[in-house]
């Protein structure tokens, strides 16, 4: 299972572009698609059962898409609080609930932050770019390791 997340407030300007993002994946059976205006403990038990978890959110200092593996450490994470970093959820979700998946930072370019619920231009770009980027990843995660082996067979004779 895919679990994408989209973290950030619509009425606040670009940083809703993580939900105008989430809105341009294409959904299926194997992809389970969230909103949330920030992350919360509770959430660790939602990923807990998830092969790949994408958390989507705008990012001022981004000068393009990133998706990146989001780095835990042994002491982040506490389930005491309201709101949390992706690292310190996905490190709860590892402690509490022995999440073995993989979890990427998807961070979308955004910079215009005030009241409204319209985006920027190049924020929709950056969310088409990302939706693009998360539903390549996803479907290339979702294969079955039958047609891994295939496609790596084919690349491989293809190569020699």
């Amino acid at each position: 299972m895919v679990i994408c997340i989209a973290i950030g407030n619509a009425l606040r300007g670009d940083d809703g572009v993580a939900r105008y993002a989430l809105s341009l994946i294409p959904s299926s059976d194997r992809m389970r698609l969230m909103e949330v205006f920030q992350l919360t403990p509770e959430l660790a038990c939602e990923i807990a059962t998830a092969d790949v978890v994408f958390f989507l959110d705008a990012d001022a200092s981004a000068a393009e898409v990133a998706l990146a593996p989001i780095e835990t450490h042994a002491g982040n994470g506490s389930p005491l609080v309201h709101s949390m970093s992706p690292a310190e959820l996905v490190a709860v979700a590892r402690r509490l609930y022995a999440f073995a998946g993989q979890a990427l930072l998807c961070r979308i370019p955004a910079k215009q932050f005030g009241f409204g619920e319209e985006l920027t231009l190049e924020a929709k770009a950056a969310a088409r770019s990302a939706a693009s980027m998360i539903a390549e990843y996803a479907a290339w995660t979702g294969q079955t390791p039958e047609a891994k082996s295939h496609s790596n067979s084919t690349r491989d004779a293809s190569a020699g």
